[in-house]
């Protein structure tokens, strides 16, 4: 599961996850995945997004599969 410190975030808006875990759920003070949030993280396997989520940007999960 990941961690609060895995994430990077600003203003409601999710900049980029760093963590490593297959299994993710977003914090819910996110409102936004942003632009390639995710991107190349392969290893996801599931993603939780939170209802408070109102947009997600471009190639946010980029070579995910």
């Amino acid at each position: 599961m990941s961690n609060a410190s895995d994430f990077i975030s600003e203003n409601g808006v999710l900049i980029k996850y760093n963590g490593k875990d297959s299994v993710i759920t977003i914090p819910t003070d996110v409102t936004e995945i942003g632009t390639e949030a995710f991107a190349g993280k392969k290893k996801i396997t599931e993603i939780t997004v939170p209802g408070a989520v109102a947009k997600i940007g471009h190639n946010a999960f980029k070579g995910c599969s």
